[in-house]
């Protein structure tokens, strides 16, 4: 008995030691960016790096949000956003449910057809929207931005989903229409509710992935 709690101590003890090397490693970039971040600027590129031992200053901070072109471009950032985030849901909810719940000719077609708007690199489209955006004006506005990041978020939304709904039997809307629901009934009262996780997952990543977007 005592051999095994000796030989799962240090079984134990290695694995929490890999553990913290891993989160150290991972950690680092984060302790990094903030420590430096609140570094005057002798420190910030002093060698070697002063990891633990410096004098914090915040006037960085100060300077950047007294500037009003930092308010205007974030809050640019949060309008483009969010917005092409909620119409992508929107759009995408009634079409992941239209390929999990009908049967159409082409059905699987039309899935990968959505799916190959994310096999372009968005270098690759950048002059044709630059083109199309000069002729209709959208250039250098919000309306322009939040077309094009939902022209790149839509497929992934719409996939997501609807490996959200194709988890969810169909038997509890049928259920549903059965009691005296309409298909549009059942599915707002019984489907909506129980993938409320996956529409958060999918607006999260959807707005991960269009607030860290910068060539367009």
């Amino acid at each position: 008995m005592k051999k095994f709690n000796f030989t799962r101590k240090i079984r134990l003890t290695i694995t929490y030691l890999v553990i913290g090397i891993i989160l150290v490693m991972a950690l680092s970039p984060l302790y990094m960016t903030v420590t430096t971040s609140v570094k005057d600027h002798k420190d910030a590129f002093s060698m070697p790096p002063k990891l633990l031992f410096f004098k914090p200053t915040l006037e960085h901070y100060l300077s950047l949000f007294q500037s009003m072109d930092f308010k205007k471009h974030y809050l640019n950032s949060i309008i483009v956003s969010f917005s092409s985030v909620v119409i992508a849901l929107l759009i995408a909810v009634p079409a992941a449910y239209a390929l999990v719940r009908y049967r159409f000719k082409g059905k699987e077609v039309l899935a990968f057809l959505f799916l190959t708007t994310r096999m372009f690199p968005p270098i690759g489209l950048l002059i044709p929207f630059f083109i199309m955006w000069t002729k209709l004006g959208l250039v250098d506005s919000r309306v322009g931005l939040v077309i094009v990041y939902l022209q790149l978020n839509l497929a992934l939304s719409i996939w997501m989903l609807r490996g959200f709904l194709s988890d969810l039997p169909i038997e509890l809307e049928e259920a549903g229409m059965v009691d005296g629901c309409s298909r549009l009934g059942a599915f707002l009262k019984i489907t909506l509710p129980l993938v409320v996780p996956g529409l958060a997952a999918t607006a999260i990543l959807t707005l991960v992935f269009t607030w860290n977007e910068f060539l367009y």
